[in-house]
Parts: C-alpha cells; structure tokens; sequence
C-alpha cells in the first residue's frame, strides 16, 4: 500500500492512519485490491474531513508470479522488464475521500524474476531539475540505470542527488522477484484490465475500450452487450486481456459472480 493523504500535522497523520488500517483490514479479509479500494472508498469517504487521499493498493502472488493493483487518483506504477507497457489512464479512479465513487479500475500483470514494479508518490516526478519537473518518464531511465539493483532508498537518494527542489512526500515501493521462472524472449506476455461499469458509463466504457487496443467497429456491439448486463444486473466487470502479438480478448463478468469469487477466497 502507498498512498498520500492531503495536509499536515496532527489531522493528517490521523487520516492516514484511518487510511492504512481500512484498507489492509479489507485487503486482509482476501478481497482483490480494486473492491478493498473500493469498501474503503465508501467507508471513508465521510470520515476524512474535508482532506482526501490517493492510494495504490497491490497484491503479488508469488506462486503465479503475478502483480494485480489498483490506483484512486494515483500514479500508475512503473513496470520494466517483461510486464513494461504503457498504463491505461482512461477511466482512471478518483481518489478516496472526493465525495465520487472510487475502486472501479484493476490490472494484473506477470512480474517473473527480473522485472521490477514501482510504486510511488507524484512527489518523485515534481520534483525539480533546472526549473523542469523530473517526470515519469526520467524517473523510469533513472530505474533502469540503476542496473537491477534498484530500492526504493537508493531511487530517492539518486533523486536527491540530482533535484534542485524536492515535495515533502516523497516516497516509493519498488518490487523485484529475486527468485520464480524467468519468461522466454518469444513467451507471450498477458496482462488484464479491468473497468467496473455502472449504468450509464457507455462513454467512460468507449473510452476504456479504445485505450486498451480494441478495435473500433467492435466498440460499439461491446458497449451494448455490456450497458444492456448492467441495467439487468446493476452493473457489469469489463475484462480485456491483453496478450502481445494477439488481439485483445474482452469478457463480462457480473457483480454478484464477482463477489462470490472474492468470497470463495476467503
């Protein structure tokens, strides 16, 4: 977990800690990162006063070898190595505490041996170099000259050594399996989206769609597939599995299906 609560002092650290504890109890019970956002989210989304947070929340199984997270109004983490893809920001979760419904987006990629995730807090990327911001894409070279041997002590120091002005919320996650089968150059890498629509998201579920590669004279028989399940049904799980070299597979699941599987896992 990582997130960043907004303000100082004594309030802040209160709220953050609420923040820590309701999420690790949710993701504790065996719920997947995007519904313990979410619980969180309706939780919390009166007790933060008027502050709100932003959080990523991730699971790693270590026997599938497999990352799955969820970010409210935070910045998607930096993949290298096999999993390394752009994220798909359409439809993007609020952060928590913002008075809207939050929790609605999931991804789940292969991190093998040798691959590196990083989480962190939009601080890394304001932080200052000659008046330009350091930004995403440095932050992601500055990983990767780091030689494998990245932590998330050795990516803030390298920042500081560099950065002329520095936010106060710097922090970072960085994971990187040390043992696990490493995947082949020609082993097809997959990785799931998944967008949680509510009645009336037809254009949010476009915008989804397109992001992740489906083609658009599928878009349209898709979106109404998926609108007509989540009026029946008050709501709908998009799936879009996405493997490289192949066409972008798209599936529906129902909410009630969904929670039996999270329950199932308890």
């Amino acid at each position: 977990m990582l997130g960043d609560v907004a303000g100082h002092g004594r309030d802040a650290l209160a709220r953050t800690a609420l923040l820590r504890y309701t999420l690790r109890a949710y993701l504790e019970t065996g719920l997947e990162p995007r519904i313990a956002m979410r619980l969180a989210g309706e939780t919390l989304d009166h007790n933060l006063g008027t502050g709100f947070a932003t959080a990523a929340v991730a699971l790693y199984d270590p026997e599938l070898g497999t990352l799955t997270f969820s970010c409210a109004g935070h910045p998607p983490p930096i993949l290298l190595g096999p999993p390394a893809h752009d994220p798909v920001t359409a439809c993007s979760a609020p952060p928590i505490g913002v008075g809207e419904r939050t929790g609605v987006r999931q991804t789940t990629v292969a991190l093998p041996e040798g691959a590196i995730a990083c989480f962190f807090t939009d601080g890394l990327a304001e932080a200052r170099i000659d008046g330009e911001l350091f930004g995403r894409e440095r932050l992601a070279e500055l990983i990767e000259e780091l030689n494998g041997e990245v932590t998330a002590g050795t990516l803030l120091e390298s920042i500081r050594a560099e950065a002329h002005h520095m936010p106060d919320d710097m922090a970072a996650c960085v994971l990187r399996p040390v043992t696990g089968a490493a995947l082949s150059a020609d082993e097809p890498i997959e990785r799931v989206e998944e967008l949680e629509l509510r009645e009336g998201g037809e254009r949010d579920l476009r915008r989804f769609l397109a992001a992740c590669g489906i083609a658009p004279v599928e878009i349209g028989d898709l979106v109404r597939s998926a609108e007509s399940r989540s009026a029946d049904y008050g709501g709908a799980i998009v799936r879009v599995r996405i493997v490289s070299g192949e066409r972008p597979h798209v599936s529906l699941v129902l909410p009630l299906v969904e929670s039996l599987g999270s329950t199932a896992r308890l």
